[in-house]
């Protein structure tokens, strides 16, 4: 019966002058091992993924305003209602704001190649865009709820001298 030989150590040395070339020693395909990303790369993606989830929900909120505010009819529509939900979506559009400018800092001073400052910068971009859009939206929306109340209360003062809607701006001056 022919010796056997340890060749654990000779193994253990040619695996880690593979991983050093950033060849997968597991296949003889040759593949090249993914670079390990930094914890900026990292942190700007969670972000980035995090941001684009976040835009979303606040565009299916400003959606929802809009469809209710379509699917009530002018009397229906009360001061409290657009008042709750503007704060409540202008809330997450300032938290948004805040998320977007930390990214975007993390994407400026990140140590990272050209290509992926590049990259970062467009999904910034893509990002921004998408904001600005939502927040027009809403801006939109709102002014044109708001309109409606008020010339709806401007009626109810005329006619009746008396109005019963009660605009947000109303409410503070109490």
């Amino acid at each position: 019966m022919p010796a056997v030989r340890d060749r654990t150590a000779r193994f253990e040395a040619l695996t880690k002058g593979l991983s050093s070339v950033n060849v997968i020693s597991n296949g003889s395909n040759g593949r090249k091992r993914p670079k390990p990303t930094s914890v900026g790369s990292k942190t700007f993606n969670t972000g980035s993924s995090f941001l684009a989830r976040e835009l979303d929900a606040v565009e299916n909120l400003i959606n929802l305003f809009v469809k209710e505010a379509k699917e009530r009819s002018l009397y229906e529509d009360s001061g409290a209602v657009i008042a709750t939900s503007t704060e409540n979506i202008k809330s997450k559009l300032d938290t948004l704001q805040q998320t977007l400018v930390g990214l975007n800092k993390v994407a400026t001073t990140a140590n990272s190649s050209t290509q992926q400052r590049d990259h970062r910068l467009v999904v910034i971009r893509t990002l921004k865009s998408k904001f600005a859009k939502l927040t027009k939206d809403f801006k939109d929306n709102l002014e044109k709820r708001t309109k409606a109340l008020a010339s709806r209360q401007a009626r109810q003062m005329k006619e009746f001298g008396v109005s019963k809607v009660q605009l947000k701006t109303q409410q503070r001056g109490r």
